[in-house]
């Protein structure tokens, strides 16, 4: 069993703005995991504000070569159990969970191509017969808005970026609503004062939101116990919610949970999540950063075990290098190959 990695960045169409950062370019560690002549691919984001310090970094940069050593010690022994792999990948110390979640992702691929299966099926989850994401935009202008909400008219559902200008706030939402007719999710990555958070889910009720996610900064509890009680519009936890153990304190506040492998440490801990989620009655979201292709193939074979999909990351890329899953009007089509189901973009290399 070989191991390999690699960094390349991938470039947006346009500049993504949330209330935390720009996004223009996104930072990626690739992941190749070789086994009689089958290549596993794994990989994860590196965000400026999840990783920002000097320290973090070298912890990624540790990580991937303790990975590194681990493997070459192991390429000659006869592995045929992934969760002998793992086991032995997880008593490594201090390995970075981005990395982790990455290299969990190629020895999935690899152990469900060795055994000519699609994830989903080597992971025994059923297929939905139809998966729908939403369309995530961005904070922007009213004219730029105006061009997102006729290129995506056709799709059923779109989750709109919010800052903490609520005046701003206000006439996008009735510009949408004037403009679009499918459902509307709104994300405000936890720019809202208990006292703005209010004022808008008071202004949204008048609408048909069909949740508002992380309206309050994490850790804001308290707070958040007031808004739930004041309003009927749904509470869905994204910062909030990085590891199982948050679930059962989120179940007193919110009314669902945003999904995501990257904060979470992998697949196999995103299904564990969703059973306990179930167990304390949230609704859950399967969510995405700005992963390529291939991490939201991979995410998607795991899509139905969510109540609602946001799964659009790698859309907006312009120089993606894998082909994978697809999305037609927010419909998502799976791979038709083994495993994750990706194919290297031979034009991207």
């Amino acid at each position: 069993m070989n191991f390999s990695y690699s960094f390349f960045t991938l470039n947006m169409n346009s500049p993504f703005i949330t209330h935390k950062a720009t996004h223009l370019k996104v930072p990626h560690v690739l992941i190749n995991i070789f086994l009689n002549k089958i290549i596993g691919y794994g990989q994860t984001v590196i965000l400026p504000y999840y990783f920002y310090n000097l320290d973090e970094m070298n912890n990624i940069f540790k990580s991937l070569e303790k990975l590194k050593i681990f493997f070459s010690k192991i390429q000659k022994e006869k592995i045929k159990d992934l969760n002998e792999v793992l086991n032995r990948i997880r008593i490594i110390k201090s390995i970075n969970l981005n990395i982790y979640s990455a290299v969990e992702m190629a020895l999935l691929d690899l152990f469900s191509k060795m055994n000519q299966k699609y994830l989903h099926e080597f992971l025994s989850i059923e297929k939905r017969e139809e998966l729908i994401t939403s369309m995530t935009l961005g904070i922007k202008s009213i004219d730029l808005l105006k061009i997102d909400l006729d290129k995506y008219k056709n799709w059923p559902v779109l989750k709109i970026k919010m800052s903490n200008n609520l005046k701003d706030n206000y006439y996008k939402v009735k510009f949408i609503f004037e403009n679009y007719k499918g459902k509307i999710r709104i994300d405000a990555n936890g720019s809202w004062s208990i006292s703005e958070a209010k004022d808008m889910f008071k202004f949204l009720e008048n609408y048909n939101i069909e949740f508002i996610e992380q309206p309050l900064a994490a850790d804001s509890f308290r707070n958040l116990a007031e808004l739930k009680q004041s309003t009927k519009i749904p509470i869905i936890l994204d910062e909030d919610c990085k590891s199982i153990k948050d679930i059962k304190k989120i179940s007193n506040y919110a009314d669902g949970i945003n999904i995501q492998a990257y904060k979470s440490g992998g697949i196999l801990n995103l299904i564990e999540m969703f059973k306990e989620a179930k167990r304390f009655n949230l609704k859950t979201m399967i969510g995405c950063q700005a992963e390529s292709s291939l991490g939201i193939s991979a995410l998607s074979h795991i899509a139905s075990l969510a109540d609602f999909i946001d799964l659009d990351g790698h859309l907006d890329f312009i120089d993606d290098k894998y082909y994978g899953v697809s999305i037609e009007n927010g419909k998502i089509t799976l791979p038709e190959n083994y495993g994750i189901g990706v194919k290297i973009n031979e034009r991207q290399l």
